[in-house]
């Protein structure tokens, strides 16, 4: 959420959704969330990023994606809808961020020239050594409010094969 006053642009932290597991029933009302616009205008869903914590990635993420099949191996990235993962060390622990990758705008621009590269030569002569500079400058944002959500993944579940034994009620004569 944007506030502006007269000298300052300030941006408030999203409300953490708590997410549990990566089960359909946890999951998906969260991908539902993404599936209207700021001005609540229905729009596809594809492309999902779900950003997390290199730590987070391995000790909540990956045993809920990893499971122990019947046949004695182990099925990895088992989620109910095509989810790219990402780790950043950006992302702070027991938080992720869920979203439309490709609602998000990241600008670049170099300084000076069209981003010319400058040299000195007159910095450590003695050592003949050159050195170099130049300046790159980079701003992203998502491009609506609705594109990406934070989610709190500190109870993350791991995920298992679950396995149902149903009886059979008919009869044979």
């Amino acid at each position: 959420k944007l506030s502006t006053d007269q000298t300052h642009t300030t941006y408030t932290a999203k409300t953490a959704n708590t997410l549990n597991s990566l089960l359909p029933e946890d999951l998906d009302p969260q991908l539902a969330k993404l599936a209207k616009n700021e001005q609540g205008v229905s729009r596809t869903v594809d492309g999902v990023i779900l950003i997390v914590n290199p730590e987070d990635y391995f000790s909540k993420v990956l045993p809920s994606t990893t499971v122990l099949s019947a046949n004695g191996t182990y099925t990895n990235n088992v989620l109910p809808y095509p989810i790219q993962i990402i780790q950043s060390s950006a992302i702070a622990t027991g938080k992720a961020v869920l979203g439309v990758g490709k609602k998000y705008f990241m600008g670049l621009g170099a300084s000076g020239q069209a981003g010319r590269i400058e040299f000195s030569d007159e910095y450590k002569f003695i050592e003949h050594k050159r050195y170099y500079k130049t300046y790159l400058y980079g701003n992203g944002r998502p491009m609506d409010n609705n594109a990406f959500l934070v989610l709190d993944i500190s109870k993350l579940k791991p995920a298992y094969l679950k396995v149902e034994q149903v009886t059979n009620t008919t009869t044979g004569a």
